[in-house]
């Protein structure tokens, strides 16, 4: 059968995580995104708010990043969407919370959560890549880990051009010589 390329493994172990983690780094990541929104609620206030995003485009500087110091660690939290704040309060630390608040334990258990979703995507990496490269055919491959059938990458055929015929080709070249 067909020798596996090591662009093949590498395809395959992608397939395997995007397959494995994908869901997971969506939830996480909207999580971190409503986590934002809530920091950002949290220091202007929904009247606040309301009033910045009562004036015309471009009267206050926007942001998509809220940096803020959560237990003493400064930290950034990506926005889902560009919001409005306050020209003196655009680049700088919106707020400072100490480890006890809501929002710092929120914060925590979310930066636990992406930090077990990265080492458990580690670790099914190293061992889906350790069984794909020891192996050097995709019938060899089937027949140790049957499902990685539903991981292989798509063979596209290539497309064959047909042939240039060499007396066109010569006097192609002759033509160019006799311009020159």
């Amino acid at each position: 059968m067909n020798k596996l390329t090591n662009f093949d493994r590498d395809q395959i172990v992608g397939a395997v995580l995007k397959d494995a983690f994908d869901a997971r780094n969506q939830a996480h990541q909207d999580e971190g995104y409503a986590l934002g929104m809530s920091i950002y609620a949290d220091v202007f206030g929904e009247k606040m708010i309301g009033q910045m995003n009562a004036l015309p485009d471009g009267w206050l500087p926007t942001i998509k990043v809220v940096k803020v110091m959560i237990a003493g660690a400064w930290t950034e939290l990506v926005l889902s969407d560009f919001v409005r704040v306050l020209a003196s309060r655009n680049g700088h630390c919106l707020k400072s919370y100490e480890a006890t608040d809501p929002l710092a334990e929120r914060f925590t258990a979310w930066a636990n959560a992406g930090e077990e979703i990265r080492v458990q995507k580690s670790e099914l990496r190293n061992k889906v890549r350790a069984l794909v490269y020891s192996v050097t055919t995709v019938k060899k491959l089937i027949e140790v880990w049957p499902e990685a059938v539903n991981y292989l990458p798509k063979k596209t055929v290539p497309v064959k051009l047909p042939a240039v015929c060499g007396s066109d080709l010569n006097s192609l070249i002759a033509d160019l010589k006799e311009a020159a």
